[in-house]
């Protein structure tokens, strides 16, 4: 009976043995996988990092004032020299809104000037509508003139003529032309 008994002992440590050599491998195994978790992490993070460092930001495409023009110009609200000459972060936030500001300053004037830009077209448009209108009146009151440029001898109609003719005259005949016309009108011919 004794051997009987001492084979049951054997078993049931030969059994816990290996229930405990299984805990012990189970908790390896947990602290394995936490190992490998928190290495997955840190490598996750380490490339987060590299981004970070790497990032670029739009701001810096920016084209911006140098900095001593920046204190020059921007007004002291902005500028605030006290904070920003020593907190780069700071003195480029303050320069963005500088920037702001004098684009929304431009785009103020841009849309001034194309207000005052389509003013004056209409403008343009009025007077050239004008002008047209005009021509055929100097031509039926040049028609209507002619009998008394007979009486007077002052005949415009021929005279416009000439000139219509004249240029196409080489430039310095042309200048000959009206310089000679002026000295003929001057003298009474």
């Amino acid at each position: 009976m004794t051997l009987k008994k001492l084979n049951r002992l054997a078993h049931i440590r030969l059994k816990k043995g290996r229930d405990q050599t299984h805990e012990a491998k189970q908790k390896v195994d947990a602290y394995h996988l936490q190992l490998q978790n928190l290495l997955y992490e840190v490598m996750h993070l380490q490339k987060e990092i590299t981004k970070c460092l790497e990032f670029k930001s739009k701001h810096e495409e920016i084209e911006l004032v140098s900095v001593e023009e920046f204190y020059k110009e921007a007004p002291p609200e902005i500028s605030k020299s006290d904070i920003t000459l020593n907190d780069p972060h700071e003195q480029t936030l303050s320069r963005l809104d500088w920037e702001l500001e004098q684009r929304k300053r431009l785009a103020e004037k841009y849309e001034e000037s194309l207000a005052n830009k389509e003013k004056i077209l209409k403008e343009i448009e009025v007077k050239k509508e004008y002008l047209s209108n005009l021509q055929p009146r100097l031509n039926s009151i040049m028609q209507a003139s002619l009998p008394v440029q007979e009486y007077f001898a002052m005949p415009f109609d021929q005279v416009h003529k000439q000139y219509e003719i004249a240029r196409h005259l080489p430039p310095p005949l042309y200048v000959l032309f009206v310089q000679a016309s002026a000295y003929g009108q001057a003298c009474d011919k």
